[in-house]
């Protein structure tokens, strides 16, 4: 299985050709599910992260017409002509998400060493009086 990520073409109420979106977005999860992949993030409109199998040329195969398959990294503002703003914060999310840094500080963070985390585990889960 392999990260990748998939933006469905533009989101209008009906194309030209009269097509639904959200007719192609089902059409798309149901087609990924099929071929044993697994949504693992999905922004709820045209943006998904999918683990799904290394043929790339097969799964974009298998999506509605205009959809693109990126590498977890790329750009996903750059092949979109216009995002919602829930788009843009998730396309921003996941390049934090899929950088080098925030991998790496993952990998090597200690649970609990946070100042918010130290916070969280200095009280006890008791309310007051029922010690």
């Amino acid at each position: 299985m392999a990260k990748k990520i998939i933006v469905l073409g533009p989101r209008h109420v009906e194309d030209d050709e009269g097509r639904r979106p959200w007719a192609e977005r089902a059409k798309a999860i149901k087609s990924i599910k099929g071929r044993g992949g697994r949504i693992e993030s999905d922004n709820g409109g045209r943006i998904l992260v999918v683990d799904d199998v290394e043929d790339e040329a097969a799964l974009l195969r298998s999506l509605p017409d205009g959809a693109k398959v990126l590498a977890p990294g790329d750009d996903v503002a750059s092949v979109m002509r216009t995002m919602e703003p829930q788009e843009r914060l998730f396309a921003k999310a996941l390049q934090v998400r899929f950088s080098q840094a925030f991998i790496t500080q993952k990998k090597t963070r200690t649970v609990g060493e946070s100042p918010e985390e130290r916070e969280l585990f200095s009280h006890t889960c008791t309310p007051p009086g029922e010690d």
